[in-house]
């Protein structure tokens, strides 16, 4: 009896042990095969197919754990698609031969691709790229505003630039010259010698500003006549003379290439 109990005893044991060594490689087995990523090489490609920018935010994962496969489903998105451009209103308006006397504003939109969503950024000469499609322009000078597109996944669009010349200003320092003599009140101030010279020279002068001098006009009023700022103005170019005796007031407007002018006069020639 005490011998079968002892056999009985050592079958246990054996079978426990082989139990424990038969799980042990279970688990090894198990544990060799570790949970696998991939991405679908070949349909990727196929969307990616013609087109300039791709741009994934998600792939697919696979895993295999003793030889059986399971397989997860992410949604992979490509964005194959530029952003379009910023188009600017009136930009044909704004070009460097351009001027303008007011503050100007430049406004832009653009189209949504089917892709990812896009916003538009301006910014003026040197400064940083802001959000929005509409910025005033008030800077003398020379302005350079740009616009661009950016998509949510960081695309962007070349700059759109146009050039914005404004200048508010009136010409500087206009003045009427007659030989040489600068007039700045009444004629009848200019020495007494003068009027018997036999002809006047008259000649207007005005000093550059922002945008640069257009023209200079000029209206030679009698005495008997009264100045009409509406009137018939005639194109200096060149000095040009009187006679010495000629009681009239000469009226001179001068305009830049913004549009501001100014008018001066001989007050009287009497």
């Amino acid at each position: 009896m005490m011998e079968k109990k002892i056999c009985s005893n050592c079958v246990i044991v054996v079978a426990i042990i082989f139990a424990v060594i038969i799980s042990s490689i279970f688990v090894v087995i198990c544990n060799s095969n570790p949970k696998n990523y991939s991405v679908d090489s070949d349909e990727i490609n196929n969307k990616q197919e013609n087109l300039k920018q791709s741009k994934i935010v998600a792939i697919s994962t696979s895993s295999t754990k003793k030889n059986i496969e399971d397989e997860v489903d992410v949604l992979v998105d490509i964005d194959g698609s530029e952003p379009n451009m910023a188009n600017i209103g009136n930009k044909e308006k704004y070009t460097h031969n351009n001027w303008y006397n007011s503050s100007q504003t430049i406004k832009a939109s653009f189209t949504q691709t089917s892709g990812s969503q896009g916003k538009l950024q301006f910014k003026v000469n040197d400064e940083d790229w802001a959000d929005g499609d509409e910025i005033l322009v008030s800077t003398e000078g020379e302005n350079y505003v740009s616009y661009r597109v950016v998509d949510s996944l960081g695309g962007k669009t070349i700059a759109e630039t146009v050039q914005v010349n404004i200048d508010m200003t009136a010409p500087i320092n206009p003045e009427i010259y007659i030989e040489k003599k600068k007039l700045k009140s009444f004629f009848n101030t200019i020495s007494f010698g003068i009027f018997h010279m036999k002809t006047l020279e008259i000649n207007i002068t005005v000093d550059s500003n922002i945008s640069g001098l257009k023209k200079i006009e000029c209206q030679n009023i009698s005495k008997n006549e009264e100045y009409n700022p509406e009137g018939t103005w005639s194109n200096y170019e060149n000095p040009f003379t009187i006679e010495s005796n000629d009681q009239s007031i000469i009226y001179a407007k001068i305009t830049d290439k913004a549009g501001n002018f100014v008018i001066i006069n001989t007050e009287s020639m009497n």
